[in-house]
């Protein structure tokens, strides 16, 4: 690794040898500080360029008496202390970056909903059972999301934030969207709450052909293993949000529909004991009420009775009343 970093520092590593050393760097925080402190070695130590006859005669002292040259200590000419607080800047923010990987469960399946503090200011927040892995922070803003994510963007032209998943990518500058995986249709699903984004197909898997739309405010769109082109229309789904905010608005909502928000939000399941009862239809507002506040609204709707188990709860009744 010595003799790749020395290339690296000195200009000359290749692209692939670049990508080694930022993968190297950003896996421990170890790794992160031996970089550090190889860097200052080095900028220590590299070869001197020809010396600058106009720097050289200020550093000259042009009052000695004796014609006796004296020359500056090396850390008191302004060139090294300009270099220096340059390097302690770049070692402030390269820590600060890594700092915010530290008690945050990257790369990791949650198990309770969990929000991200991105580098760049941005926030993301996954449903239990996902993962997010921050990939590269430099030219570009590259996250990797398995299962389902919200993304609030910070904007930034000159970087554009892409969120990766095995059958797509999604591209943004600044934005809030939702990303989710879609396990039984082998596809992803992207909805957008503001600005615009550009969903693709992944080409390791679509091929050359991959297909790429734009998506606006209000809109989504769905790549499909099986699927020709991609999908895209308005968003009907009023709680796709609900898992976050915990809040759930239905209109004449089939129960089985209610009992599927329900089991997002709470991560707990609310079944029927009779399948008659999956088909009545509920009008209700919930704002960060409790499961148990949910159940009991629906029930009196319905005069249904509950029982709580380990599991959730069940609704049981003859019937829509």
């Amino acid at each position: 690794m010595e003799e790749i970093l020395s290339k690296y520092f000195s200009g000359n590593a290749s692209e692939e040898e670049i990508k080694e050393v930022e993968t190297w760097r950003g896996a421990t925080e170890a790794n992160a500080k031996a970089f550090l402190d190889y860097k200052i070695v080095w900028v220590q130590t590299a070869p001197q360029r020809p010396v600058n006859q106009e720097m050289l005669s200020d550093i000259l002292s042009e009052n000695s008496s004796d014609n006796e040259i004296r020359i500056l200590p090396l850390w008191k000419q302004k060139s090294f202390q300009l270099a220096a607080s340059l390097l302690i800047a770049l070692g402030v923010i390269f820590m600060i970056v890594q700092l915010s990987k530290v008690d945050q469960p990257f790369g990791q399946v949650v198990a309770e909903v969990t929000s991200f503090d991105l580098p760049d200011g941005s926030t993301v927040t996954i449903q239990r059972g996902s993962s997010l892995t921050l990939e590269e922070f430099g030219e570009n803003r590259e996250v990797t999301l398995m299962g389902k994510g919200f993304f609030e963007i910070e904007e930034d032209a000159s970087a554009p934030f892409i969120v990766h998943t095995e059958k797509a990518n999604v591209r943004v500058l600044g934005t809030s969207f939702l990303v989710e995986e879609l396990t039984e249709k082998e596809g992803t699903c992207v909805m957008v709450s503001t600005g615009k984004v550009a969903l693709q197909q992944n080409a390791t898997i679509f091929g050359r052909q991959s297909m790429e739309i734009n998506l606006k405010k209000g809109e989504m769109g769905m790549v499909a293993v099986g699927q020709r082109g991609i999908s895209k229309q308005k968003i009907s789904d009023t709680n796709y949000l609900a898992w976050k905010t915990r809040k759930m608005v239905f209109r004449s909502t089939p129960l089985h529909e209610v009992s599927r928000v329900f089991e997002e939000v709470y991560g707990i399941s609310l079944a029927f004991d009779n399948s008659a009862l999956k088909d009545c239809k509920l009008t209700a507002k919930f704002d960060n009420k409790t499961p148990e506040a949910v159940v009991s609204v629906i029930s009196e709707t319905f005069a249904m009775d509950y029982t709580k188990g380990a599991q959730g709860y069940v609704l049981s009744g003859l019937g829509c009343r």
